[in-house]
């Protein structure tokens, strides 16, 4: 009798479980995809994140679903690769250029660059020396900072055609 009670309870917890949901597991896309809706009756399914890769010089190429990896060296990005141009893209055009991804890695910039300035941009109005120190930063929009009365005024180039 005692060792059906025991078995009964065992049971009983078996079947109610913990309160504790489940770990989370992955799922195929065709099993649970993520949509997106483009239109009003039209949904597309949404790539998954891609999981980073094992290391900084790994991650090259193409990629799905949109991921950030921070590295020793630096960080990566699976996303559009940049568009340096002024002009103005339709919908489509924009949504065939966003359907591109690929690893798209900025490395970690030094504390201070060999020129002197700051290699990761300062922040406008913070404290800076010697006063008119010029530094630039390239980039789609180039950015050139001036160490104006001890502090760093931004000046922002202009836009590529």
């Amino acid at each position: 009798m005692r060792r059906m009670r025991s078995a009964l309870l065992v049971l009983a917890l078996v079947a109610c479980g913990s309160k504790k949901p489940p770990p989370a597991q992955a799922q195929d896309l065709d099993e649970a995809p993520n949509t997106k809706q483009n239109g009003p009756h039209e949904k597309q399914a949404e790539p998954r994140p891609q999981p980073c890769l094992g290391s900084y010089a790994a991650s090259t190429g193409d990629c799905t679903g949109r991921t950030e990896c921070t590295f020793p060296e630096g960080t990566c990005s699976c996303e559009p690769e940049p568009r340096c141009s002024g002009k103005v893209l339709s919908h489509e055009q924009q949504a065939e250029w966003d359907s591109h991804l690929s690893w798209q890695c900025t490395p970690t910039p030094a504390a201070v660059r060999d020129d002197g300035c700051p290699g990761p941009e300062p922040g406008t109005h913070q404290a800076c020396t010697p006063e008119g120190k010029v530094c630039a930063y390239p980039g789609c929009i180039s950015e050139t900072y001036t160490c104006t009365q001890g502090l760093w005024v931004r000046k922002q180039g202009e836009p590529p055609p």
